[in-house]
């Protein structure tokens, strides 16, 4: 959700500027803006809800996933810090090794899958797996390998291609009959 959030800043930003490529100031000005927000966000869960699965905004609290206060809409926290699995790919993809590896550590130390609670399936996969197996894939995986940010247009559409590639279903062969 940090990450869609981001990325949703980012592109306003940049359709802004449609007219015009974004200068080199204004790359820079964007992109801090961005991990500014990202630290806001991130040191605040850490801060006010950690190791609770999610920050309440209002309450700057922890929500538990032991409590129900919302009845059964709490069955999709775990108990195993879903905001910090979630956002450790946001970490891999700014490149933001300190934080990363805190993260990283407190994930090994802390946080137990060993608990006997009903959960959304599909919460459980994209935000836990989905950031396990993300931070892995960006660390050290195919994309391990783009460890700057693309220096052109054209460098960002070369790596779009491969990650499309990548991403993309083998062609159907059709079967004669």
């Amino acid at each position: 959700m940090l990450l869609l959030l981001l990325l949703l800043y980012v592109s306003l930003l940049l359709l802004l500027q449609a007219g015009s490529p974004l200068s080199q100031r204004n790359r820079r000005i964007a992109r801090d803006e961005v991990l500014d927000m990202l630290h806001h966000a991130l040191d605040s869960y850490m801060k006010h809800a950690y190791p609770w699965d999610e920050l309440k905004p209002l309450s700057c609290e922890g929500r538990r996933w032991d409590q129900r206060e919302r009845g059964t809409l709490d069955d999709s926290l775990g108990g195993y810090g879903l905001t910090l699995v979630d956002s450790m790919s946001t970490l891999a993809i700014v490149q933001d090794g300190p934080r990363l590896a805190d993260a990283v550590r407190r994930v090994v130390d802390d946080v137990s899958f060993d608990r006997d609670v009903d959960i959304s399936v599909f919460e459980a996969t994209i935000r836990v797996l989905g950031g396990l197996l993300s931070t892995h894939e960006l660390r050290n995986g195919v994309f391990s390998s783009m460890r700057r940010p693309p220096a052109s247009t054209s460098e960002l559409v070369a790596f779009m291609t491969s990650a499309r590639a990548i991403a993309s279903p083998p062609p159907q062969h059709a079967s004669s009959s």
